[in-house]
């Protein structure tokens, strides 16, 4: 997880958080607010959650948002720098892509720049900033890490939020087991990242909400994820941390769980 350096902090009795999607279909979305609805509510938050829609449903300028969108990519895990040359195919990619056409796993976008994006799409087409926005996409997202290369990730929080449903398998660390495993017999390895990956996405809802709850404390408290790994709100590195703490465990420190009643009752 990534968060931009910016939070904005607001009076929370009226929280209201507004999904949208990218490349995801409305009925996983709907399974993933489902589940934060349920968290909120067992947490006795009373905080509004809609789902508006195909984040690229109103967009007139698509072309140019295409070409933003190929600038992005990540082609060297140690080099930062935008590429400047787009080609007509890469657009009529990124085209295709926005319109449901195709889908693609294997490219790689800058969370940060694709989060600007997002943002100037939103302030285009909907105008309404009432809310805290929620991109659910299936685009794989990395940032730059202080060790001078970039990191995949499952969410990337700023406004708006960013969650990849593919980044919560492939960014966290796989288990000690299946390196192991891949060292000793690759088929085998297969089959233990298959029936890995088939367990993470059959609860994504489940795990999506702690990404949720921390994107709402971090944009209208400035409230960090917990260092405590077992904490719900740990940013998790590995798999086993996600399991632990996103799916299995769902605890809450006592430190996030004061500051999650402190910003409710402002």
């Amino acid at each position: 997880m990534k968060s931009n350096k910016t939070s904005r902090k607001l009076k929370t009795n009226n929280i209201k958080i507004s999904f949208f999607s990218d490349g995801v279909k409305l009925s996983d979305i709907n399974k993933i607010i489902y589940s934060a609805d349920n968290l909120f509510r067992d947490l006795g938050l009373h905080w509004d959650i809609v789902l508006k829609g195909n984040i690229w449903e109103n967009l007139s300028n698509q072309e140019k948002i295409c070409e933003k969108l190929v600038k992005i990519r990540v082609f060297k895990w140690n080099d930062q720098s935008i590429c400047d040359f787009v080609s007509p195919a890469e657009i009529n990619f990124e085209l295709r892509r926005i319109k449901g056409i195709i889908n693609s796993f294997g490219v790689i976008y800058d969370g940060f720049l694709l989060s600007g994006i997002f943002f100037e799409v939103l302030a285009h087409s909907f105008q309404d900033f009432s809310f805290l926005p929620i991109v659910i996409t299936n685009r794989q997202i990395a940032t730059f890490g202080e060790d001078g290369r970039y990191h995949l990730r499952i969410c990337v929080i700023g406004v708006p939020t960013i969650i990849s449903i593919n980044g919560f398998f492939s960014a966290p660390a796989k288990p000690l087991d299946y390196h192991l495993t891949k060292m000793v017999n690759e088929d085998l390895a297969l089959i233990k990242s298959y029936d890995l990956k088939e367990y993470i996405h059959k609860n994504i809802p489940i795990a999506s909400r702690a990404y949720i709850l921390e994107s709402i404390l971090w944009n209208f408290g400035g409230i960090p994820f917990c260092s405590n790994k077992f904490c719900l709100l740990s940013d998790s590195h590995t798999i086993d941390e996600l399991i632990f703490s996103k799916i299995k465990g769902l605890k809450l420190c006592d430190m996030h769980r004061k500051a999650i009643y402190s910003l409710n009752s402002i």
